[in-house]
């Protein structure tokens, strides 16, 4: 049933042939309340690598159904809720929101649009919510948001997404200073995957050249 989980059945990543639109909505049926339970499933745990290559297959796969995507990104909240976005995989779905963060304002052509159908833009609007969320109520993932979502302020694809990737830096980087925590300061030979202060800076030059859409122009002069 809907409500426990089989600890025999990896029953977040079925067969690849059965990956569409409708059977992809009930795997994450099947997910949604045994992560909103205040008692988690013991079994969920186990099941986190199959959530997590389940969620890389949407994420490379580029799928246009934005109703999929939203279910997704009420999924990850509530994993950040149960702090499984500190476990491996965590960054992949923060990735997966900023993404959404990143959608432009162009729609995809539908020649039937579904009854629940989602917009690019509803769905940019509710991951941009969904990390302010992260960003200024869930405390357990600062850490995974910084300084991880640096990564994230360079590449092309995610421009979209400045504003709210720099608001999210921002906060997280005042709050860490004010508090004096020892993560604040960064550094760049130990953390390898993040690009050098020199790049950063010329990305952000360049985006605050360009400080209209979406008035990102605001975020990136204080980050």
């Amino acid at each position: 049933s809907s409500s426990s989980l089989s600890c025999s059945v990896p029953i977040l990543f079925p067969p690849r042939r059965f990956l569409q639109a409708q059977q992809i909505r009930y795997t994450i049926v099947i997910v949604m309340p045994n992560l909103q339970t205040p008692s988690l499933h013991p079994c969920l745990f186990t099941q986190l690598p199959f959530l997590c290559a389940f969620l890389l297959y949407v994420f490379l796969k580029e799928m246009s159904f934005f109703q999929v995507r939203k279910m997704m990104a009420q999924v990850i909240i509530a994993m950040a809720h149960h702090r499984y976005l500190e476990e491996e995989g965590g960054e992949l779905m923060v990735e997966f929101i900023v993404r959404q963060c990143a959608l432009s304002d162009e729609e995809p052509r539908m020649d039937k649009p579904e009854p629940d159908h989602v917009t690019s833009l509803q769905l940019r609007h509710m991951c941009d919510n969904v990390l302010q969320l992260m960003t200024t109520t869930i405390e357990c993932t600062a850490d995974v948001l910084y300084p991880y979502l640096l990564e994230l302020i360079v590449p092309i694809s995610y421009t979209n997404a400045m504003a709210a990737v720099c608001k999210s830096l921002t906060t997280i980087a005042s709050k860490k200073r004010a508090q004096e925590s020892e993560d604040f300061d960064i550094d760049f030979d130990v953390q390898v995957n993040l690009p050098k202060p020199p790049v950063i800076l010329a990305r952000l030059m360049v985006m605050a050249g360009h400080p209209h859409p979406r008035g990102r122009g605001q975020h990136v002069l204080t980050l």
